[in-house]
């Protein structure tokens, strides 16, 4: 299994604490390699469970409606494969977005004077969703502001509150808070100790 400038067996990296991977990454990144890209395929490559909160499928980005849109006010990186699909557009799309990537140590989209990402209009919509769709983006752009956590036996995804539209449908919420299966394709795993107390925990705190 590689990883990068790193290489882990597959049937390691199966038996391997996910917390253990992410800490490896932060703190050995040069020595691991291990990067979210790979961390994703190796969740999917084990076909671990995936839960989200019952108001995980409620969210839409507003775009235009946003008024703290996210792509203001910080440089959103580009993943090696996303990169490599803008580098291979053909046409007026292609070499519009080629100039908005900054070619630095990590390819970013440029900002404008105001801190706006060079493809966002002045009306806040995206000029590449708009013109090629959102299987166009890049990870980053893609999941915000959805976040993953790695458990020993499932993963869960969730959303981030540093969106107005999330933050909306979070606390506006009259149900309580629950977690259920995104899909169900995935196989049941036996969780650590440490998982289980936390969860424990969790569950009593979200009953409240």
């Amino acid at each position: 299994f590689l990883c990068g400038e790193g290489i882990i067996s597959y049937h390691l990296a199966q038996n391997l604490s996910y917390k253990f991977i992410r800490i490896a990454n932060i703190c050995f990144p040069d020595l691991c390699g291990l990067h979210d890209r790979c961390l994703y395929t190796l969740i999917s490559e084990t076909k671990m469970k995936t839960y989200v909160p019952n108001y995980y499928k409620k969210f839409r980005c507003i775009a235009e409606k946003c008024r703290h849109n996210c792509c203001i006010g910080w440089e959103i990186d580009i993943d090696s494969d996303t990169l490599e699909y803008y580098h291979s557009l053909e046409g007026e799309n292609g070499e519009s977005i080629r100039q908005t990537i900054a070619r630095d140590e990590t390819p970013h989209f440029r900002v404008d004077s105001r801190g706006r990402c060079e493809n966002l209009t002045e009306s806040g919509l995206c000029k590449i969703i708009s013109a090629l769709g959102e299987d166009a983006l890049c990870e980053i752009c893609t999941m915000h502001p959805r976040y993953r956590q790695f458990f020993s036996d499932r993963e869960e995804i969730g959303l981030g509150m540093c969106c107005e539209e999330a933050c909306r449908i979070i606390l506006s919420a009259d149900e309580r808070v629950t977690l259920e299966e995104l899909s169900g394709d995935g196989v049941p795993a036996e969780a650590s100790e440490e998982d289980e107390k936390f969860r424990a925990v969790r569950d009593e705190v979200l009953s409240v």
